[in-house]
């Protein structure tokens, strides 16, 4: 059986959506880790934005600037 938790208030007409990631790891894992994660468990690989999207968790910091990220 699958229990849905709502982590915020939810009013008539809001988008709700389904997370497919782990939930150790979370939306915050390395992007391949969730691919990795999805494929295994879902059967796909996502394209969500944040999944098609440059991975967050690669990020080092610029060497020419105080608050620079540099993003592969």
């Amino acid at each position: 059986a699958h229990e849905h938790v709502r982590r915020a208030p939810i009013a008539a007409g809001d988008l709700i959506t389904n997370s497919y990631c782990n939930s150790q790891t979370g939306s915050a894992a390395p992007t391949l880790e969730r691919w990795a994660d999805t494929a295994f468990s879902k059967d796909f690989i996502c394209t969500c934005p944040q999944c098609s999207g440059p991975d967050a968790t690669r990020g080092v910091k610029c060497a020419h600037c105080a608050d620079g990220v540099v993003m592969p």
